[in-house]
């Protein structure tokens, strides 16, 4: 036990903190909105980052998901804890960090940057392959996508330089292109929880 917030006889509001426990488990507290909180199953695997402690990187499952969201301005949002797979010391209660919980995986599977893909007007989707030096249009089926790659379905092969960024310098009227190969390999899509977690060390 951490701390003890009251007396004999005094009376405990509603939503009020009374006593603070410390156990082995530390857990972590996250608010999502309703859009990622949707996205979010017990047992789901996490990456936790902490702002204090720069190259400190702990994983984590989903513990629980609140069932019942907090509406604050119009707006939902719904508590999640992440249960530490591992305890480190340098970890204390109360500290700020980032969470990214995956969402969906898939083993070899086609990926390129999301900066890659582009939408036609007609709505299909399509890479841009140097070929010769020459960037060509192809079109692409997408699957899942993450905050930086997006799974490629089909339309491309393993080695095709595809297009990630076009650069234009108006002073010479010319353009660059950086390319990356496309490559295949396992895939984590996900990211769902955003910053500002709050770690603090209870139990469920």
């Amino acid at each position: 036990m951490a701390n003890v917030a009251i007396n004999l006889g005094d009376t405990v509001s509603s939503g009020a903190s009374a006593i603070t426990l410390i156990t082995a488990q530390k857990i972590a507290n996250l608010s999502l909105n309703e859009v990622n909180a949707a996205k979010i199953k017990v047992g789901q695997k996490a990456m936790i980052t902490f702002d204090a402690i720069a190259d400190l990187t702990v994983a984590g499952s989903v513990a629980d998901v609140d069932m019942l969201g907090t509406v604050t301005q119009g707006v939902a949002s719904y508590a999640v804890k992440i249960a530490f797979d591992s305890q480190n010391d340098q970890i204390k209660s109360g500290m700020m960090a980032s969470a990214s919980i995956v969402i969906d995986s898939k083993a070899d599977v086609w990926q390129v940057p999301s900066s890659a893909v582009k939408s036609a007007l007609d709505g299909t989707n399509y890479v841009q392959v140097l070929i010769d030096g020459v960037p060509q249009n192809k079109t692409v089926a997408v699957g899942l996508t993450s905050d930086t790659m997006t799974e490629i379905l089909s339309g491309i092969s393993e080695g095709d330089e595809v297009v990630t960024q076009t650069i234009n310098l108006k002073t010479t009227a010319t353009s660059g292109s950086t390319a990356n190969s496309a490559t295949r390999n396992n895939a984590s899509f996900g990211g769902a929880a955003g910053g500002g977690a709050n770690f603090r060390a209870m139990g469920l």
